[in-house]
């Protein structure tokens, strides 16, 4: 009898510890993918950048600002895992620093590609704004990284990578 029972609360931490494993998965996978779908935003407004199109870039500003809008209103009200908000609060705050390049520095980027000449002081700024934010962008990413590693580690599952 002594031996079922072992037995049987050795299969209850296995099957919970599995579950867990699921959900902490399932946890991560849904903010990565609405950190894709602002991601993929990015993408098109810097492929609009080459055209120097004042239209086609604003209209992909505002694309990025509706996504991160709605991705960091669909976040909010996702509730922390386990009691952790970890993972959240870091990808709470790279997709509140997407929206506020959209409302700033990209504006300030297209405003600048699209003068007709573009002066050594207009390539000062662009570089400027290009250092300053992957300075800020590489700390937020680093900061999330850590956060699903922490998750990854503490229910045990590996992190994939994707470019």
């Amino acid at each position: 009898m002594k031996y079922i029972l072992i037995l049987i609360l050795t299969i209850s931490v296995v099957s919970c510890s599995f579950f867990n494993q699921r959900s902490a998965i399932s946890y991560n996978d849904k903010i990565i993918h609405l950190q894709t779908k602002i991601q993929l935003k990015l993408d098109a407004l810097g492929a609009s950048f080459i055209t120097r199109d004042s239209v086609l870039m604003f209209n992909r500003i505002a694309e990025l600002q509706n996504t991160t809008d709605s991705s960091i209103a669909a976040l909010e009200g996702l509730d922390g895992f386990d009691g952790s908000t970890e993972l959240k609060d870091a990808a709470l705050n790279v997709f509140r620093f997407y929206k506020r390049l959209a409302s700033t520095e990209f504006q300030v980027e297209v405003n600048v590609l699209t003068k007709d000449s573009i002066t050594e002081e207009d390539k000062k700024v662009l570089t400027e704004i290009d250092e300053r934010t992957a300075a800020d962008e590489k700390k937020l990413d680093d900061a999330l990284l850590r956060a699903q590693n922490n998750l990854a580690s503490k229910y045990h599952f590996k992190l994939k990578y994707s470019n």
